[in-house]
């Protein structure tokens, strides 16, 4: 209610505090293709070996690690892509 009063914006309040309305689609976005670009790495390579044995059977867990891996790198770059953007 004072704010009210004076005719203060809030606005301008919340800007202060630090408040931040924005969702991070851009990291989101960001980290979904790393982990998709990691995924596409296996298939990549099983596709190029068929004959690699230990590839075939180890393919669920070279997906996981890889798409941990690609998306690992991608975070860092959406947290340094972010970083830009509030400068």
């Amino acid at each position: 209610m004072a704010l009210i009063e004076k005719g203060a914006d809030v606005t301008s309040i919340y800007k202060k505090t630090g408040g931040n309305d924005r969702f991070p689609w851009l990291k989101i976005g960001i980290v979904i293709t790393g982990i998709s670009i990691g995924v596409l790495f296996v298939i990549l390579f099983l596709i190029l070996f068929p004959e690699n044995e230990v590839l075939r059977d180890a393919i669920m867990v070279l997906m996981i690690l890889s798409g941990l891996l690609f998306g690992g790198i991608a975070m860092i770059i959406a947290h340094f892509t972010d970083r830009q953007g509030k400068k």
